[in-house]
């Protein structure tokens, strides 16, 4: 199916949206607005952060996820739910509980709606782990990391599958890849501000494999996903045609900063440099903080004092030899195929990475998007550079890069 058939099968239905204030469910919205002709009802939390789409003639739903009843009333009468909300605030606790019982509140709303023909359920490809190198698709198992979302995400994604194969809830998971481009939290505005405020680590010079796919790319595959009769019960992985390094990925971004901050570091001296610092950091806390941050509930309210700031900055300091054995390597000119820090960026802390992040950046997985294309009739459209080009003008405009010395009128 191509996308012309998509909007058309979507004239006159009418849409709920969850999630429908984030990167994601944003996009959905301003496309479903302006490319097709349905009625688009969308349900938030916060009133004022659904700027963004309130330009738009939506019914909006005011009320949280984890409210069965408010959830229920969102969903009735609707033909189609585009199930975009996740947890990203507050405790893990509360976290948990948006990516499960939320999911579950949309589940059951979805079960009792006779009128429903699709929910599309948003996924992540981290439901797969830290995964293998080589290629993987759908059949690939599902792992759990220990993270709060990937695990959570995981089992709400098995939720809606079972509900999916069961014939209880017609639906359609996707995974999307790492998913940048405006208003996107994680690849997008978390990458600028690292870039401008730390030091980044390139695990092995950075030529670990990524999938960054545009955000365009995910929504045209919500819609499709929406109006195949092939995807029911099924599971498909969201990404870019070819992977890319991360190498490549963080020297786009540096490129639209006009900055070099990624230092490129073998994931040995990556992970010897995290393991001092935890010392040096529990050197710090008493006995009675340590049991203290056993209780998740304390760890959670501790966590969000200023104190706890302070702590988590300085424990981002590399010590004072391998400062010294840094600086002189990038002096000297770094690794092969590395490069070297601008002075404007040679202060910064660096931002050390944990165990299970370095394995994230070393690993070289290829994910196949043959399914999506095959069932659902995806191709990703948006290049890497058309992407960030488009990502670049955002910035810009939200003020997150200075005006284009060029263009001073951006």
């Amino acid at each position: 199916m191509s996308l012309d058939h998509a909007r058309a099968a979507l004239s006159g239905k009418k849409i709920l949206v969850t999630g429908a204030t984030g990167c994601i469910g944003g996009r959905l919205v301003e496309r479903l607005a302006t490319e097709c002709r349905v009625s688009i009802r969308a349900l938030v939390r916060s009133v004022p952060r659904a700027f963004r789409i309130a330009r738009f003639p939506i019914e909006f739903v005011r009320g949280d996820i984890l409210d069965a009843e408010i959830v229920a009333r969102a969903l009735d009468r609707c033909d189609i739910v585009f199930h975009c909300a996740y947890g990203n605030t507050g405790s893990e606790a509360c976290q948990r509980a948006v990516n499960l019982a939320g999911t579950e509140n949309v589940l059951k709303a979805a079960s009792r709606n006779r009128k429903l023909l699709r929910l599309i359920h948003l996924s992540t490809v981290l439901v797969y782990g830290i995964t293998e190198d080589g290629e993987i698709d759908e059949r690939a198992p599902r792992r759990y990391t220990g993270g709060v979302y990937p695990d959570s995400k995981l089992d709400a994604e098995e939720r809606v599958l079972e509900c999916a194969r069961s014939g209880n809830v017609p639906a359609t998971v996707l995974q999307p890849t790492e998913v940048y481009g405006p208003y996107a939290s994680v690849w997008t505005e978390n990458v600028f501000r690292r870039l401008t405020q730390r030091r980044v680590l390139l695990i092995d010079g950075g030529d670990g494999w990524c999938s960054p796919v545009y955000v365009d790319d995910v929504v045209s595959a919500m819609l499709l996903a929406a109006t195949s009769a092939r995807g029911l019960g099924e599971a498909f992985l969201i990404g870019a045609a070819q992977p890319t390094t991360w190498k490549e990925f963080y020297t786009r971004f540096e490129n639209l900063l006009d900055v070099r901050a990624t230092v490129p570091m073998a994931a040995g001296e990556a992970e010897r440099l995290y393991r001092q610092s935890r010392r040096r950091r529990r050197g710090l806390l008493s006995e009675g903080l340590k049991i203290a941050f056993r209780n998740p509930e304390i760890r959670n309210r501790l966590g969000r004092t200023r104190e706890a700031e302070l702590l988590r900055r300085f424990a981002r300091l590399v010590p004072a030899p391998a400062r010294r054995r840094l600086k002189s390597a990038l002096r000297d000119g770094g690794p092969p195929g590395g490069r070297g820090e601008s002075p404007m960026t040679a202060d910064r802390p660096l931002e050390l990475l944990d165990p299970l992040m370095i394995r994230f950046y070393r690993r070289k997985t290829a994910f196949r998007i043959d399914k999506a294309r095959r069932l659902l009739g995806y191709e990703p459209r948006v290049s890497l550079d058309a992407g960030l080009e488009l990502t670049g003008a955002w910035a810009r405009w939200s003020n997150l890069l200075p005006p284009r010395a060029d263009r001073p009128n951006d």
